[in-house]
């Protein structure tokens, strides 16, 4: 009867303590890292090369630590336990990875999935994998697509239509022009729109439909109309 043979991703049986010397050869040889420099570069961040870099969840998913002599694994987002290379680098190490908000860097990762995804005009794909980030960073990543001019006022529309955040009857004219609105500065015409909840994301459009703000050479500014608007109703 032939011997099975053993799977070439599988660790073999080693029940000594884990070393930093011993992870790192571990994860060299077994292809995971293609260099023994590459652990002390990435503070424990696993790359997968078979990935394009963006979104940087799916390009770098999962980390590795030892904690008291015994390898842990981190899942960069929530979701990123069921890619590939997650399963494989779990295989080689004999480990789980498991998902902890807590953990330095938990919340950059899920908002370098949106802010990425917007970014490469993939917007459908962000709304597909909403498992890997929250919604009020979706809403965030959206704004800023509009104001650099890689997003539509219709794209972003979209979104929130998805997300189920109802549009504000009042063209969001309370919030756009109320304390915690635009609030530019006149030397610069840079609008500050600041969120505080996904349900203002229509701000976003509203400004940009109504003419309130326009992007200029990938950066959003005010405009005259926004300025007459404020003029007036001081005037008022």
């Amino acid at each position: 009867m032939a011997k099975r043979r053993p799977d070439p991703n599988q660790l073999a049986l080693d029940f000594s303590p884990w070393t930093t010397e011993r992870l790192i050869q571990v994860l060299n040889d077994r292809g995971v890292i293609t260099s023994p420099y590459i652990l002390s570069i990435s503070a424990g961040t696993l790359q997968d090369p078979s990935v394009p870099y963006s979104p940087r969840s799916y390009s770098f998913p999962v980390s590795v630590e030892l904690v008291d002599g015994a390898v842990r694994l981190w899942l960069r987002t929530p979701a990123t336990g069921a890619l590939p290379f997650v399963k494989r680098v779990e295989a080689v190490l004999g480990v789980r990875a498991v998902w902890d908000e807590s953990r330095v860097g938990a919340v950059d990762a899920r908002w370098h999935h949106a802010v990425d995804l917007v970014t490469d005009g993939r917007w459908r794909d962000l709304l597909d994998s909403r498992e890997h980030t929250e919604d009020r960073m979706i809403v965030r990543a959206a704004q800023l697509g509009l104001e650099w001019g890689k997003m539509k006022p219709y794209e972003a529309r979209e979104i929130l239509a998805a997300l189920g955040i109802e549009e504000p009857a009042d063209r969001s004219d309370a919030f756009l022009f109320g304390p915690t609105g635009l609030r530019p500065c006149r030397s610069v015409q840079v609008p500050n729109l600041y969120l505080t909840s996904p349900v203002e994301g229509w701000g976003m459009v509203h400004a940009f439909e109504d003419g309130w703000v326009r992007t200029v050479k990938g950066h959003a500014k005010v405009t005259s109309a926004y300025w007459q608007r404020v003029d007036g109703r001081a005037a008022a």
